[in-house]
């Protein structure tokens, strides 16, 4: 890995990161629940329940970076610093997209929108879907290259 940025070595020397054996078995659990909570995104979207959908898609983003991360070599304790991490790990290194980062980091803001101001709509939670199920699909390519 290149020189890592300053945002990221902050996140390491705070304890936000933390370096570990790189672990594809913890990746794959991870995706597991990255899966499971996409299908209940998805479920709870056709139910019109917009809430629960928002907060399940973001975290089907967060197990689906957890999983990269564990792959190489790092376990997160600051959902911000997941995604300081997926751009040091990932997008720095041109494997991942900036745009999917970026709808990470957007569902992040809805997920916290709806879950602590009480503030959601459809179309936020149709678009916390739709970045859930393009994200989760490209960290699935991405662990599966790494085999």
């Amino acid at each position: 890995m290149a020189r890592p940025g300053p945002e990221f070595q902050r996140c390491v020397e705070r304890g936000r990161l933390v370096q570990i054996t790189p672990d594809r078995a913890l990746a794959e659990r991870e995706l597991g629940s990255a899966q499971q909570d996409l299908e209940e995104a998805q479920a709870s979207l056709e139910r019109g329940n917009f809430k629960w959908s928002t907060i399940q898609s973001y975290y089907a983003m967060f197990h689906a970076g957890r999983a990269l991360i564990h792959l190489r070599g790092y376990r997160e304790k600051s959902h911000l610093c997941l995604g300081v991490a997926l751009n040091e790990l990932y997008v720095r290194a041109g494997k991942l997209e900036a745009e999917l980062l970026s709808e990470f980091e957007d569902a992040r803001a809805l997920r916290e929108q709806a879950d602590y101001r009480g503030s959601f709509s459809q179309s936020a939670a149709e678009e916390s879907v739709r970045s859930a199920e393009r994200f989760l699909a490209r960290a699935k390519e991405l662990i599966a290259e790494s085999k």
